[in-house]
């Protein structure tokens, strides 16, 4: 690549090491057959793309807080007659209202 710097500058640009000066970015630019501004423009993709993924889980952190709202209230409640609870450890019932076989 002909942009007048050497490898490990390159590969630190890459890593975020270090920061490409703009004559630099220009020539880079030119060799690479994009224009100046697609590195400043793939910055704000990314930007983007990350304020659209804390935006979702927002939302389901939203809609997980209403599910355990929902949850404290049927766990406040009482069984409905006939029900009991067969095990402490697990979702379990056992129905009292039918005659074993």
């Amino acid at each position: 690549m002909r942009v007048g710097v050497s490898k490990r500058t390159l590969q630190d640009w890459e890593a975020g090491i270090k920061i490409a000066r703009p004559k630099n970015l220009s020539a880079l630019a030119l060799e690479l057959g994009v224009p100046p501004g697609w590195f400043h423009d793939s910055d704000l993709a990314l930007q983007t793309a990350v304020a659209e993924v804390v935006s979702d889980l927002e939302g389901v952190y939203t809609s997980l807080g209403r599910t355990l709202d929902r949850l404290k209230v049927l766990a406040a409640s009482p069984l409905p007659k006939g029900l009991s609870l067969v095990s402490e450890s697990g979702p379990e019932f056992k129905d009292e209202s039918t005659s074993p076989e």
